[in-house]
């Protein structure tokens, strides 16, 4: 494993060090609710799902292993059924594989790689290559809804309902598989989740809190300020505050008559602070994890000023940006890092989104000139990057508007995306599908050491 620190300065970030410490070498597969760590000796012992794994090879960034930072697609069965939504990774070693061969020893094709006159069925992946995907989480959670729903064991408020005589309602399997989902989603429970982001994040989260049952609650002010769900049966909590822009003031050419307060400076005062009660997890000074992004509205917020200041007709989303908003742009991104670490500390996970794009192709061009700067602050900030923008470029039939991605496969990936880095936050540890350690509620609640495990090997090679 490997274990970083990091002392903030006022500006500045400073690695200390790097311990490396080396573990023996055991497989480890797993069903429900038991781990099976395989021994060089061959000796087996069970876990059901304490924290004792682990590696599966003798290499310290063996359990280092991002699958959404792996090349790959997005695959669903059918955009109507999201349950088995996930993201394929194409790991090393794939072209080895034995449905990947065309030819033969002798030269001769094993199959055609492609035939013109064959129409190539929408079958699945091979079943080895799925159960390398990431866990679903988000499945799991709704789907242990759904049956707390069917057994009468939570109301439509998501409140426990205890029953003092047998449940009726649900078969034997299906109380089997709620006591499976529950032992296996113990770690979500208490959890708070805050995201600084614009209105493609705030569908998202609407599309997650639906989910589990929540509509979510809208801030004194509207949706465009703060919202949130909580989840009593888990005690968890998602927090969406609206970020409009980075600009440090609201001028007069502003295009939202009804938007009166812009600055972050300014909504982070009547708008973010009023929820901060709402953000502290278990720790008692902080969320258990911040994601945070700002791309739409800056591309926005720049075309507009031009059009303004230059007395120009039409917005010219085609323009890329220049050196002077990429700058401005740039600084206040690490402005903002700056305002969540004197808010929160230094010990939680603070992961910036990689950017969406319009469904428009020709009006892309500043976006991506905001998110390779985003790259760019997030690298020398320290900070890893959510990489759901980059996994869902192309699939634009699921937008709902020029903007936003509709409720769908899409947000399906999103949340299992959150739910991944949560997991690890809190120290787990999942490999090509497989989760060979969960988090351990016994020892000492330390977020930034569970996350530091992997953060160094993220930072310096995304695989």
């Amino acid at each position: 494993m490997v274990f970083r620190q990091l002392i903030r300065r006022p500006g500045t970030f400073t690695r200390l060090s790097v311990v490396a410490i080396s573990l023996a070498t055991v497989v480890s597969f797993t069903y429900f609710a038991a781990t099976y760590l395989v021994a060089r000796d061959g000796t087996v012992s069970i876990s059901t799902y304490s924290s004792s794994l682990t590696s599966t090879g003798s290499k310290d960034d063996t359990t280092c292993l991002n699958p959404y930072a792996q090349k790959g697609f997005v695959w669903f069965s059918d955009k109507r059924d999201e349950s088995n939504t996930t993201w394929v990774p194409f790991y090393s070693g794939l072209l080895n594989q034995k449905y990947a061969a065309a030819w033969n020893e002798d030269g001769g094709p094993v199959e055609p790689v492609f035939n013109a006159d064959e129409v190539y069925s929408d079958d699945q992946p091979p079943s080895e290559v799925l159960g390398a995907t990431p866990h679903k989480w988000m499945q799991e959670i709704e789907r242990l809804h759904l049956l707390l729903l069917k057994g009468s064991m939570i109301d439509e408020d998501g409140i426990r309902i205890d029953h003092p005589g047998k449940n009726t309602e649900l078969t034997v399997d299906e109380q089997s598989e709620i006591k499976e989902l529950e032992q296996r989603l113990y770690w979500v429970k208490d959890r708070r989740i805050v995201i600084l982001s614009d209105s493609v994040e705030r569908y998202q989260h609407a599309f997650l809190c639906g989910r589990l049952g929540q509509a979510p609650v809208i801030g004194p002010y509207g949706a465009q300020t703060t919202t949130w769900c909580h989840v009593p049966y888990l005690n968890f909590t998602v927090l969406h505050w609206h970020l409009s822009s980075t600009t440090t003031s609201r001028p007069d050419w502003w295009w939202l008559s009804e938007m009166k307060v812009v600055p972050i400076e300014e909504r982070w005062e009547k708008y973010y602070l009023p929820t901060v009660n709402l953000t502290i997890g278990v720790n008692g000074k902080s969320p258990d994890m911040v994601i945070f992004q700002s791309s739409l509205w800056d591309h926005r917020m720049f075309t507009e000023s031009r059009r303004a200041n230059k007395h120009e007709h039409g917005l010219d989303l085609h323009r890329p940006l220049n050196w002077r908003e990429l700058r401005f742009y740039m600084q206040r991104i690490r402005y903002i890092v700056g305002l969540f670490r004197e808010l929160y500390g230094d010990d939680f996970p603070l992961l910036y989104r990689a950017t969406t794009l319009r469904r428009e192709k020709f009006g892309n061009v500043g976006l991506y000139d905001l998110g390779r700067a985003a790259r760019f602050v997030s690298h020398e900030l320290d900070l890893e990057i959510m990489e759901f923008g980059q996994l869902v470029q192309g699939y634009e039939q699921f937008y709902f508007d020029i903007v936003h991605i509709g409720k769908g496969p899409l947000s399906v990936l999103w949340a299992n995306m959150m739910f991944w880095y949560l997991f690890r936050a809190l120290g787990g540890v999942e490999v090509k599908g497989q989760l060979l350690r969960m988090p351990d509620e016994s020892g000492p609640y330390n977020l930034i050491d569970n996350w530091n495990v992997c953060h160094d090997v993220y930072m310096n090679d995304p695989k």
